[in-house]
């Protein structure tokens, strides 16, 4: 389980934040570890591997992915 009570709270708190300063904080504190868990499972069950390019470039590029689609998260729905 990548995420738990606290860190769909703060999920909840980055979404509604438009501070910029606030957003980083709540993203540094409680969702990176957590991402960064979930994005290296998927790039694994879905074998998501392309040639000639590292991990890290594939992780990076399936985290900023996921980030720009946050918006879409809808917190009622569980």
């Amino acid at each position: 389980m990548y995420f738990g009570p606290e860190e769909e709270e703060a999920v909840s708190k980055y979404l509604e934040s438009t501070d910029e300063a606030e957003r980083n904080f709540i993203y540094n504190q409680w969702l990176r570890a957590p991402l960064n868990k979930m994005v290296e499972s998927i790039i694994r069950k879905y074998k998501l591997y392309r040639k000639g390019e590292t991990f890290e470039n594939l992780h990076s590029d399936t985290l900023s992915f996921l980030i720009t689609k946050a918006h879409k998260f809808e917190t009622g729905r569980g």
